[in-house]
C-alpha cells in the first residue's frame, strides 16, 4: 500500500519521523510514499516525475541499494533499476518489498528464504529484479507474496507453514 499525500499539505508527511530528514524542497516532490521497516526507518518514495527514491536502515537489507550494509542513509538515493517504470503499487512483508508498474510488471527485492520474491530462487535480492507480469494486485504477507492476475488468476509463492499460500 502506497500512502499518497495531497498535494496540498504536508500533515501526511510530517507523521512520520524518518521523513523530517528531507529538505522542504524535496518533500514538495513527493506523490506518494511507503514508510515499512521494524520501526519505520525505511522508506520509498515516488516522485511527481516518478522517480523512485530511497533511504533509511538497510536492516536486513529490504533498501533496494545493491549491499547489505547496515546503514541509516540520510539522503534519498534514485533506484535506477525503476527509473524508466511507472510504480503504481508497492507492498512490503517482513523483510522484503515488492513493486507493481503500471504495465502490470513486479519487481521483488529483499530477504528470499523461502522464496517470497518468485524469482525461483532462494537467494536475496539486493536490487529490483522482474518476476512477473499481466499483473492488476499484490499482496504480501510476512514471508509470502500473492498476486493477481489480469486474468483473475491468484498465483502466491513463499513460505507455507500455516497454510497461508
Amino acid at each position: 500500500m502506497i500512502v499518497a499525500k495531497d498535494p496540498h499539505q504536508n500533515q501526511s508527511l510530517l507523521n512520520w519521523p524518518i521523513l523530517h530528514r528531507l529538505k522542504h524542497s524535496f518533500l514538495q516532490k513527493i506523490q506518494s510514499f511507503l514508510v515499512f521497516g521494524d520501526r519505520g526507518t525505511e522508506v520509498l518514495i515516488i516522485t511527481v516525475d516518478d522517480f523512485i527514491y530511497t533511504f533509511g536502515e538497510n536492516k536486513w537489507p529490504s533498501l533496494p541499494l545493491g549491499h547489505r550494509e547496515r546503514i541509516d542513509s540520510e539522503s534519498p538515493e534514485e533506484i535506477v533499476e525503476l527509473k524508466k517504470q511507472k510504480i503504481i503499487d508497492i507492498v512490503y512483508g517482513q523483510r522484503h518489498v515488492m513493486a507493481l508498474t503500471e504495465v502490470g510488471e513486479i519487481y521483488s527485492w529483499g530477504d528470499n528464504r523461502f522464496g517470497q520474491l518468485g524469482n525461483n530462487t532462494f537467494f536475496e535480492s539486493l536490487k529490483p529484479i522482474l518476476v512477473g507480469n499481466h499483473i492488476q494486485s499484490l499482496a504480501c504477507g510476512s514471508y509470502h507474496t500473492l498476486a493477481l492476475t489480469i486474468t483473475g488468476q491468484v498465483f502466491a509463492w513463499g513460505r507455507n507453514n500455516y497454510g497461508q499460500i
